[in-house]
């Protein structure tokens, strides 16, 4: 090949590549201008909205400064509204520390008047027990028409008892010498106090010699002294059972060790319950059973329960029906409850707060039934008219019902 071919080949080759160079040049200036027109467009359609949005702020900020527009006149009311709120919440929370102070001060003049009616209680019970403390109860003595009791009953006692007594002033207790086909009790004033003692020791002995006796003669006590010394002698018959010895002197319980014996459940009066703290009574969270209300001729029972085995689970159950305030206005609340401990010990005691023989009745009940690691608060509401016996049933029906449920 020529030295002219070559050169020819070489220069058409160079051709060929300077124009594939220049269109691919081409081809990347058209995508860029591609690229830079798209993003001037999406650059117009960003400043369009921000223009757009300009003129809604503007409009929106002429709306607020306008003050004839209903906006401002929202934001005044809003404003003039919320400086009343303001006045109104301090108001309010001025009232409610006033409000609060006076619930404090009259749950304190309540506690105090609760503590002076206890104390006063006890004044009438010891002047009742002062007056009595002369008087015997002759029971079960023949009811004669006519009869003279002031010649007859002396003579009778020293005829039974060997002991020579005489009265200020003797009598039945009703104007009817019967009642439901028995005798009517006869009330006794003694002249001499030291007569009494003579009586009953002479009246034990003859007991003890199972001699028959045409009558029976007790002290006459306040219902309340009478109660609770029922109460302790029951008590003491249950510390018997666990063969630990003790005895009832002068309205207390006498432990072997010579110490006075301490319920470990003490009742729990209204001072008492005003007394817990909030914090207190949102600790007392026990599950309960509590019975539908029986309503009979006015009075209202039911029943308040729970399964337990400690002394702080029965006084945790007291307080919680004492703090309730439909139950703290009840005339009763009868605390009862029966349960082993750990070590095999037998804890079992009530209170009756005024329904005398409630406590004792329905402990006997559990005792009976077997009815074991219970505590129940028989709640009752006293109406016009009496109930009579049907107020034990009701209160055992109770009783049974809570038992059951907890055993289910």
């Amino acid at each position: 090949m020529s030295t002219n071919q070559q050169q020819q080949r070489v220069t058409k080759k160079s051709e060929q590549c300077s124009l594939s160079s220049s269109s691919q040049v081409n081809k990347d200036v058209n995508k860029s201008i591609q690229e830079l027109q798209t993003s001037i467009n999406n650059l117009k359609h960003k400043l369009f909205r921000y223009e757009s949005l300009v003129d809604d702020v503007t409009k929106i900020k002429s709306i607020i400064e306008d003050e004839d527009s209903g906006v401002v006149k929202s934001l005044k009311y809003v404003s003039e509204q919320s400086e009343c709120n303001y006045d109104e919440i301090h108001s309010i929370r001025s009232e409610n520390a006033q409000l609060r102070g006076e619930v404090d001060l009259l749950r304190a003049m309540i506690i105090k008047m609760d503590r002076k009616m206890g104390h006063l209680e006890h004044e009438v019970t010891d002047l009742r027990s002062r007056s009595m403390r002369d008087n015997i109860l002759i029971h079960n003595f023949a009811y004669t028409p006519g009869e003279n009791l002031s010649e007859s009953i002396p003579q009778l006692i020293h005829e039974v008892l060997g002991v020579h007594v005489s009265f200020v002033r003797i009598h039945r207790n009703s104007v009817k010498g019967m009642m439901n086909s028995r005798p009517v009790s006869i009330t006794a004033k003694l002249v001499d106090r030291s007569k009494k003692d003579e009586i009953l020791q002479a009246q034990k002995a003859k007991k003890l010699q199972r001699v028959k006796l045409p009558f029976f003669i007790t002290s006459q006590d306040p219902p309340v002294v009478l109660e609770e010394r029922k109460r302790l002698y029951a008590i003491s018959d249950s510390l018997r059972e666990q063969k630990i010895k003790s005895k009832v002197e002068r309205g207390r319980l006498i432990l072997p060790n010579g110490e006075y014996y301490r319920d470990p459940v003490p009742k729990i009066e209204t001072a008492d319950a005003l007394q817990l703290t909030p914090d207190a009574i949102d600790a007392l969270q026990l599950p309960t059973h509590s019975t539908q209300p029986t309503k009979l001729k006015g009075s209202e029972i039911l029943a308040t329960g729970v399964k337990v085995s400690s002394v702080e689970e029965v006084q945790d159950l007291y307080r919680k029906v004492c703090v309730d305030p439909y139950s703290a206005a009840a005339d009763h609340r009868i605390l009862v409850y029966r349960f082993v401990d750990s070590a095999g010990k037998t804890h079992e005691s009530f209170w009756d707060d005024g329904e005398h023989g409630a406590g004792r009745r329905l402990l006997q009940y559990m005792k009976t039934n077997q009815i074991n690691n219970v505590g129940v608060v028989i709640t009752r509401w006293s109406g016009p008219r009496h109930l009579g016996p049907d107020r034990w049933r009701i209160m055992e029906e109770h009783l049974c019902e809570v038992a059951n449920t907890l055993d289910g």
